[in-house]
């Protein structure tokens, strides 16, 4: 597939702003595999040891309380960094109030602005098997408690 800037692949990248000046930046892995890791949550729910074969309507309510408790929570936190990150492309933060289009901007701001987009692709990093770790035990929990009440 090509990209807006002369023939280059965005296979791996992503191409950002409107009428792209050629700013291409490579996305790490655990930001690109966020549906991955939903799906890998889920899996590991409704496959736990503690469901049975064909789950009741409380079993799957437990799912799906887990499963917003852990992710929720991620995703919510990846929507306010890509906002954030979305501000720094267009030059948006405070610090560019005092500036209006075709105005010098310091290149000491613009260059710090430049370090600040590269350091926020690691916006919130999490490992999914830590998640999946926390999941299944919060599930259990769950379980155990219905089974006594």
């Amino acid at each position: 597939m090509q990209g807006p800037c002369n023939g280059s692949s965005s296979r791996g990248r992503r191409w950002h702003g409107y009428r792209c000046k050629c700013i291409l930046l490579p996305l790490p892995w655990r930001e690109t595999s966020f549906l991955w890791q939903d799906s890998y949550i889920l899996a590991a729910l409704l496959t736990n040891s503690s469901i049975h074969a064909s789950p009741s309507e409380k079993d799957i309510r437990n799912i799906v309380d887990v499963y917003n408790n852990i992710r929720v929570p991620r995703g919510t936190g990846m929507l306010k960094a890509s906002i954030e990150q979305g501000h720094l492309y267009y030059f948006a933060g405070k610090e560019f109030d005092d500036y209006k289009e075709g105005d010098q901007v310091p290149w000491d701001l613009v260059y710090k602005t430049g370090v600040g987009i590269n350091e926020n692709w690691t916006w919130t990093p999490n490992d999914p098997k830590i998640e999946r770790r926390k999941a299944e035990s919060l599930l259990e929990e769950m379980q155990t408690l219905k089974a006594v009440l």
